[in-house]
């Protein structure tokens, strides 16, 4: 089966990955949106990464939707 890993997440961390995909996001729909994190990120399991971008990515696109 192929890697399923996107590649948003195989060259920054999750936070970078997230704040890149809000920002992209907020600019193709021209709806403000910013990402803000605090504290050291810990490093996760690689397929937490993954479920927590691809939420990410469901809830932008959740906003679109009914905004």
């Amino acid at each position: 089966m192929a890697d399923l890993r996107p590649e948003s997440l195989e060259n920054q961390t999750l936070p970078a990955a997230i704040t890149r995909t809000v920002q992209h996001w907020s600019h193709n729909h021209n709806i403000p949106a910013t990402m803000q994190t605090t504290g050291t990120p810990l490093p996760l399991h690689p397929d937490v990464d993954v479920t927590l971008l691809r939420a990410t990515q469901e809830a932008l696109a959740n906003v679109h939707k009914h905004a």
